[in-house]
């Protein structure tokens, strides 16, 4: 069963092993323990950590929980067990936790764009592309192009209805 539930300053270490992870550096940029701490401290961040049968596969980090608009950027995602179906099972989760708990009106995220894997998960999950900001984050691979993406209240509401 996949679960979200708040990181503890007791999770970090999983959380940093997986961040700095061959598989997520090239499509994150690596926050210190100390922006963990202080994210998890934050009221206008939710830092939540993804559990697979009640162990640690992944976290995801929610900003802007206080944005007057209602619209919550999902700043990061990653999972530590691939091609399981975790991290579209967390997805939705995280999403409808957005919508719920935190009353946003648009949930949005940057990926690079050479991401396929996750752009399908996105995809699936109701996500639609809103254009490309180009070359905008340097990586160990070069400059990168991050695709913005969002799903708004009444999208995520009609996919809901259609299940």
């Amino acid at each position: 069963m996949i679960a979200i539930r708040e990181t503890t300053p007791a999770d970090l270490d999983f959380v940093l092993e997986h961040e700095h992870s061959p598989a997520a550096t090239p499509y994150i940029a690596v926050w210190t323990r100390e922006q963990h701490l202080e994210a998890i401290g934050s009221p206008t961040v939710d830092h939540l950590l993804i559990t697979a049968a009640g162990e640690p596969a992944g976290y995801a980090i929610y900003l802007d929980l206080d944005h007057p608009h209602g619209s919550l950027q999902l700043k990061r995602i990653v999972v530590s067990r691939r091609g399981e179906g975790i991290g579209r099972a967390a997805l939705e989760l995280i999403v409808e936790r957005g919508f719920r708990e935190h009353g946003a009106h648009r949930i949005w995220l940057d990926m690079v764009t050479t991401n396929e894997p996750a752009r399908r998960v996105y995809e699936a999950a109701g996500f639609v592309e809103e254009g490309v900001l180009r070359e905008v984050w340097r990586n160990e691979d070069g400059v990168q192009s991050l695709a913005v993406m969002s799903i708004l209240d009444r999208e995520w509401e009609a996919l809901r209805e259609a299940k």
